[in-house]
């Protein structure tokens, strides 16, 4: 497994599932190259109020602020989109 396990990301943390893992198949050849967990409805609450949370906080940052951090996202996509 080329990859590993994919965690749920929130609240600026990876988190850990106690449920079943899911396997991520490349689309190039169908082998397995790593897995997510089978997020449960209770999980995905609790990470969605989070980025409610976060989005609230992110609307209060400018536009220019916002499109600098757009634009540098962009600018590491390029850089790495390879390994991507």
């Amino acid at each position: 497994m080329k990859y590993g396990i994919a965690k749920n990301y929130y609240a600026g943390k990876w988190h850990d599932s106690e449920v079943t893992n899911i396997d991520i198949f490349s689309p190039l050849d169908g082998n397995v190259i790593g897995q997510t967990y089978e997020t449960t409805a209770e999980e995905l609450d609790v990470a969605v109020n989070y980025a409610k949370e976060a989005q609230a906080a992110w609307a209060q940052v400018t536009l220019k602020k916002r499109a600098e951090v757009m634009y540098n996202y962009r600018n590491l996509l390029v850089k790495y989109r390879d390994e991507l």
